[in-house]
């Protein structure tokens, strides 16, 4: 927390059991709510959805130290790191647009605001990308297109990542 000024997660899950930090540290965390590999409203197992989407071909894959463990709640997570940032109790909608809805934590300390973008009908993709793969450009009613559209999902195309992260990031420093 003393090195890094923010973070800005896609379709992460929680990584934070024994975090302690220095300093307060600003949180965007995009999440599509169809997301099959984290899932957004939790599960049992959490991971591991491209492999699946080889796996549903008949092609061998290795698990190569893939992590099938427990998926938290999305908004379990966010709220961890609001309590940790010791933000308001509750967020407020901060922005909507389509599908999108973000909801943010404010009056956090060292004004390091927690925001949650959870996305409709939206998959473990990056919002605005082509979120295509070689396959589905070449054949897009193919096989291996509609395993991966299955396991992967939608991309939604109301915001864009990479602008909505560098927005986020522009607005912090570390003192």
């Amino acid at each position: 927390s003393d090195k890094i000024t923010a973070i800005a997660p896609n379709g992460g899950q929680d990584q934070l059991q024994n975090c302690e930090l220095k300093r307060a540290v600003p949180v965007l965390h995009i999440h599509g709510k169809e997301d099959k590999c984290a899932q957004f409203y939790g599960g049992e197992e959490c991971g591991g959805c491209f492999q699946d989407a080889f796996r549903a071909l008949g092609l061998p894959v290795r698990q190569n130290g893939v992590s099938r463990g427990q998926c938290h709640p999305v908004t379990s997570v966010v709220k961890k790191w609001a309590d940790l940032n010791k933000c308001q109790p509750d967020a407020l909608i901060t922005f909507e647009k389509g599908d999108v809805t973000c909801s943010t934590f404010s009056n956090c300390k060292d004004n390091a605001e927690v925001t949650l973008c959870a996305i409709e009908n939206a998959g473990h993709t990056w919002p605005g990308a082509n979120g295509s793969i070689k396959a589905c450009k070449r054949r897009p009613d193919g096989r291996l297109c509609a395993a991966w559209k299955n396991q992967i999902g939608a991309t939604n195309h109301d915001i864009n990542a990479n602008q909505f992260m560098w927005e986020f990031f522009s607005k912090y420093k570390i003192k």
